[in-house]
């Protein structure tokens, strides 16, 4: 059976700390991965053997934000059908519409509990990968 794999791109280390432990937390098996930089993780992502079953991505980034690498991700024919899940400190209206409109699947405001991450990744688990072979 392949475990779900989930790649997590964030420049804040504690941020992918508390969502890593979290994810560990729901299942021990699922494989996760990240990088701190948009440009790190399309270099790493377009290298897998193994694509994502789903992306976890921060909009706040230096160089590369998280709308560009988005756009990229979703203009790349290999890479698009990846789910992305935005996970963002900002609650604005309009990056929430933007984001959805290029693509991604859902969009959540990074919580300020360690129960809400929680809750947020059960939410991901139930909705995106309950359904992974």
């Amino acid at each position: 059976m392949k475990h779900p794999f989930i790649y997590i791109v964030d420049d804040d280390a504690e941020d992918i700390e508390l969502l890593v432990n979290a994810i560990y937390d729901f299942d021990i098996n699922i494989c996760c991965s990240f990088s701190q930089s948009g440009e790190e993780a399309l270099q790493v992502i377009t290298n897998l053997e193994s694509y994502p079953d789903i992306i976890i991505l921060d909009l706040n980034m230096p160089k590369l934000d998280g709308k560009g690498f988005l756009k990229t991700i979703k203009g790349n024919t290999s890479l698009c059908h990846i789910p992305i899940v935005i996970y963002s400190t900002s609650n604005s209206k309009e990056d929430m519409n933007e984001t959805m409109v290029l693509g991604a699947v859902s969009y959540t405001v990074k919580p300020s509990t360690y129960n809400g991450i929680s809750q947020f990744v059960q939410s991901i688990m139930t909705s995106y990968l309950a359904s992974t072979p």
